[in-house]
């Protein structure tokens, strides 16, 4: 299959935060269970925000010091 969404990485971010408009977002909800590109930038995605929320704050202060 070859993927309709040629700006994943944007649809992705947008979807996580809520921002796409919902003709889109419904678009894209149906379409990410059959396009592995998708699903799996989704999930990596998701991974890397929770790290983020979760571990940021000493991951970064590691980095700092």
């Amino acid at each position: 299959m070859t993927c309709e969404f040629q700006n994943r990485d944007d649809i992705v971010m947008d979807y996580i935060e809520g921002g796409l408009k919902p003709s889109v977002r419904k678009r894209f909800e149906e379409h990410y269970f059959v396009c592995d590109e998708c699903f799996n930038a989704l999930q990596v995605m998701e991974q890397a925000l929770w790290l983020m929320r979760r571990r940021g704050e000493s991951i970064f202060a590691e980095s700092a010091g």
